[in-house]
C-alpha cells in the first residue's frame, strides 16, 4: 500500500462513519488502569475488539498474562518479508480513571460525544482512537 492509498483509506473510514462506529465500540469498554476491578473489561476489550481488528490486517495475535498478575498484554505479529526490517508498534488498551459525573456538560466518559470538530470520550485521543 502506498502512502497515498493509506491516506485515501483513512479519509474513506472517516467519511463513511466507520471510524466513529469503531471508536464508539472501543470507548464503551471501561478499561480503567487505576481500577483493579476492571481487568475483566480490559481482557474483553483485547479479545473482542483488538484481536479481530488485527486479524483483519492479517496479524496473528495472542493474549499474554502479565508476570505481575495485573492486566494482560496483547501481542500481535505480521511477517511480510524476512529480508525487511522489523517494525515494533506499541499501544495500550487501558485508560485513566473515567471520572464519571465530573465531565463538563454531563458527558459520559464511556460514550463518544461529538461537539463541533471534537470527539469526547475516555480514550479517544489516547489510545483507542489511534
Amino acid at each position: 500500500m502506498t502512502r497515498t492509498d493509506a491516506i485515501a483509506n483513512a479519509h474513506r473510514l472517516i467519511a463513511s462513519g466507520e471510524f466513529l462506529k469503531t471508536l464508539e465500540r472501543r470507548v464503551a469498554f471501561p478499561t480503567e488502569s487505576q481500577n483493579g476491578g476492571r481487568a475483566k473489561e480490559l481482557r474483553a476489550y483485547l479479545e473482542q475488539e483488538m484481536r479481530p481488528a488485527f486479524a483483519e490486517l492479517d496479524f496473528e495475535s495472542r493474549i499474554v498474562e502479565s508476570p505481575s498478575g495485573r492486566s494482560p498484554f496483547l501481542v500481535a505479529h505480521h511477517q511480510e518479508d524476512a529480508r525487511q526490517p522489523t517494525v515494533l508498534i506499541y499501544g495500550h488498551g487501558d485508560v485513566v480513571d473515567g471520572m464519571e459525573g465530573d465531565w463538563r456538560d454531563n458527558l459520559d466518559p464511556w460514550k463518544t460525544t461529538t461537539i463541533g470538530n471534537r470527539i469526547y470520550g475516555r480514550g479517544t485521543a489516547d489510545n483507542k482512537g489511534q
